[in-house]
């Protein structure tokens, strides 16, 4: 299902990959090329907050229904669906450099569209690769349609952004993807089919399309290139190659590419890698109690969403160290307030699965209450990496999220093939220490007197605190 698996209030599902954040390099030059007043500023954060949380609600109404008509099995082809849908796209590298390149307004017709077919054509070929491995085959090829409107519509919400519409946008896309999820719901009470559970998202992503397309009206534009081969013509790479500011677009594709793929593999190895060595009741099980517990990210993403503009202003406005007080007075009551909710669930964790998802997912249930520690400190990202963006701060999370990845993919090779759901659940667990990084770095960093060291050793504890609950009622 859709959710928000990483802090990309982006890092980020869609409802994970839906936040609206667009990468590292869009955020730094997007940032420097618009600066909106701080009521407008506050007010299109707001409005993005309240369109995820009413995604959210949504996704929470429909699961329970999803979840009972589906069984585990058919679950398990529908969240594979939804998570690679999440996964790929978020890999289209065009709207983060379109938001920069439109915003400086440096880029020409010709490398603004060979950058949008190059992003098109890549993701559209990284869909029909990865759907013909993991996916049933209508649902493989529902992937790549919906992975090519998608694509369609990156240029125009890239637009957009530029022009500071970026709220607009964003709005209209998790209303688009809340109806997605209400579609699919009704029908599932009918019939489960690939075909039903898996068109509402295609047609979303054509919705999404459409809506953009109305807000720029332009030709189609294409530049073959002398001596460049067929290939290099028509997917953009040769327009590209042969542009003066070719360094700058490479530099930006791999900087994009690299932390969105790390970022990629936190986020969805654990279902993936459980998908080919479990049966599909095991697996249809652990993503529907994945989804219910990471539907709290949906609250998280919301409060990130609107921190990293507040803090953005203030630091810009009021200097870092005021902006420094306001990221912690926030972490102050929202640490606690996480802490004692997820563990209240983490407590009645069998009968929270057993209502929302009914009793075919109560066996693994205990999975649940391991992935609900890991949301917990997942938080803790949603919290930090709004702070270091405001900051201009990418590479701190580049080089965290790298280096977790390849320590997270190393231990899923062997736990989970040996483990099943238990070897995924450990293996979320394992990704979560890119955010306990996160916030040992920020710990070490801001000055005792903005930030006392008894709040981050708490903020340990109380995960340590977790874990062992989590223990004591499984």
């Amino acid at each position: 299902m859709f959710t928000l698996r990483t802090q990309e209030a982006e890092t980020a599902a869609p409802e994970s990959f839906a936040s609206g954040n667009e990468g590292p390099t869009a955020d730094r030059r997007g940032a420097n090329a618009l600066a909106p007043t701080p009521r407008k500023l506050i007010s299109s954060a707001s409005l993005i907050a309240l369109s995820q949380v009413v995604l959210g609600a949504v996704g929470i109404a429909s699961l329970p229904i999803l979840a009972r008509n589906f069984g585990p099995s058919a679950y398990k082809d529908f969240s594979l669906f939804a998570t690679l849908l999440g996964v790929i796209t978020y890999q289209d590298f065009a709207r983060a450099i379109l938001v920069a390149a439109l915003s400086r307004k440096d880029a020409s017709a010709a490398e603004v569209a060979a950058l949008a077919r190059a992003s098109l054509i890549s993701i559209v070929v990284l869909a029909a690769l990865i759907g013909a491995i993991i996916l049933e085959p209508r649902s493989a090829i529902a992937l790549v349609i919906a992975t090519f409107f998608f694509g369609l519509a990156s240029r125009d919400f890239a637009a957009m952004s530029a022009a500071g519409r970026v709220a607009s946008a964003s709005v209209i896309r998790n209303f688009v993807y809340a109806l997605a999820f209400a579609l699919t719901a009704a029908l599932s009470s009918f019939v489960v089919d690939p075909v039903l559970y898996t068109g509402p998202f295609v047609l979303a992503q054509l919705a999404l399309f459409l809506a953009y397309r109305r807000w720029e009206r332009r030709e189609f534009s294409f530049s073959p290139r002398d001596g460049a081969s067929w290939l290099a013509r028509v997917s953009g790479f040769g327009t590209l190659r042969a542009s003066p500011s070719w360094p700058r677009f490479k530099r930006d594709m791999i900087d994009l590419l690299a932390f969105n793929v790390m970022v990629s593999l936190l986020v969805s190895i654990d279902r993936l890698l459980l998908a080919r060595f479990a049966s599909d009741a095991v697996a249809g099980g652990y993503n529907a109690q994945s989804d219910l517990a990471l539907k709290l990210n949906i609250l998280s993403s919301a409060l990130g969403g609107v921190l990293l503009p507040v803090l953005a202003r203030t630091a810009v406005v009021e200097g870092d160290e005021e902006a420094a007080r306001r990221f912690v007075r926030t972490a102050s009551w929202s640490v606690p307030t996480a802490f004692l909710g997820i563990g209240v669930l983490i407590f009645f964790h069998r009968p929270l699965v057993e209502l929302a998802l009914g009793a075919e997912f109560a066996s693994g249930a205990h999975c649940c209450a391991w992935l609900l520690c890991g949301v917990f400190i997942q938080f803790f990202g949603f919290l930090i990496t709004p702070w270091q963006r405001a900051r201009g701060d990418f590479t701190t999370q580049r080089r965290v999220y790298s280096r977790t990845a390849g320590i997270t993919l190393a231990c899923a090779a062997v736990l989970i093939p040996h483990f099943g759901a238990e070897g995924a659940a450990a293996t979320f667990l394992i990704a979560r220490s890119a955010e306990a990084q996160l916030l040992a770095i920020e710990a070490s960093r801001l000055p005792a007197a903005i930030l006392p060291r008894w709040k981050p050793a708490l903020a340990f504890a109380m995960s340590v605190a977790l874990l062992v609950l989590a223990g004591w009622v499984t």
